[in-house]
């Protein structure tokens, strides 16, 4: 798959994820975290991390990222987005087998950039995901991802 038709396919994904009315659920959370004595890198680094989840209609996200700062005043950030469409709620047809509730596709884009180094990097992964139904849980997957 070329990397415009990937491209294409987790703008798609997004679209459908944001085009929707309200989520069903959703969730969010900031943290900070300073830590010292690193064996690699640096010393001391601090990471400020956020995180966003939601199930809508036709679609679920995950998307996280990071910002970080070490003691020689170098930032980098990372972040990752992963939208995935269900084919039983696009299609109205029960995909349901086993232990498997639904049959998705998943997208993720992975994005890093090192300002500091001029370095960074960007993968975009598709594939299949699977919502499971995991007994005490209400939100178990799994993904497959082509690189």
């Amino acid at each position: 798959m070329k990397l415009t038709q990937l491209a294409a396919l987790c703008a798609l994904s997004s679209a459908a994820v944001f085009a929707q009315a309200k989520p069903v659920w959703q969730d969010f959370s900031l943290t900070a975290l300073y830590g010292e004595n690193y064996e690699v890198g640096t010393e001391q680094r601090t990471t400020l991390t956020a995180e966003y989840a939601a199930k809508y209609k036709y679609s679920d996200v995950f998307f996280f990222v990071d910002q970080q700062w070490d003691d020689n005043d170098d930032a980098s950030t990372y972040f990752e987005i992963a939208p995935r469409l269900s084919l039983g709620e696009v299609s109205g047809q029960d995909l349901s087998f086993g232990p498997v509730k639904d049959v998705l596709i998943a997208t993720t884009w992975e994005h890093n950039a090192d300002y500091d180094n001029n370095r960074g990097f960007n993968n975009f992964l598709y594939g299949v995901g699977f919502a499971l139904d995991v007994p005490y849980t209400q939100y178990a997957n799994i993904n497959l991802y082509k690189v």
